[in-house]
């Protein structure tokens, strides 16, 4: 299952908030837009889930990104019930932006990924 884990004192809360409404184009394999429709979190504030659709030009899939945080790591990967079957490049991007973000994020340059299984999308520009 494609995962990024990011060891990060960044407060999550904040991450919540970022994920509200945001749309990314991107001009790689002939285009994507990423659209991360809303972000949800549960009572105990250690689980976020991202609303997510990958637009293609042939097709388009929706799943959920979930978000966990144990201590001071943050996993990000596939919420399993929504899995998409056809683990497109894009989809795999999805998660790679929202690691990305993250990463930003954190003013203090505190994050840094510990373990992957997508570095080749986390070195992509967009």
């Amino acid at each position: 299952m494609p995962h990024i884990i990011i060891n990060s004192r960044f407060n999550f809360d904040l991450i919540h908030s970022e994920f509200k409404g945001r749309v990314i184009r991107s001009t790689l394999d002939e285009g994507c837009i990423f659209n991360f429709k809303e972000s949800f979190q549960n009572v105990s504030k250690d689980t976020i889930l991202i609303n997510t659709i990958t637009i293609e030009p042939e097709f388009s899939q929706n799943y959920f990104v979930q978000l966990i945080k144990k201590s001071n790591q943050i996993t990000v990967r596939l919420y399993p019930t929504t899995d998409p079957k056809n683990k497109t490049p894009n989809v795999k991007r999805s998660l790679a932006l929202i690691a990305k973000t993250i990463l930003e994020s954190d003013t203090n340059g505190g994050s840094f990924i510990v373990r992957t299984n997508l570095q080749q999308y986390l070195e992509e520009q967009m």
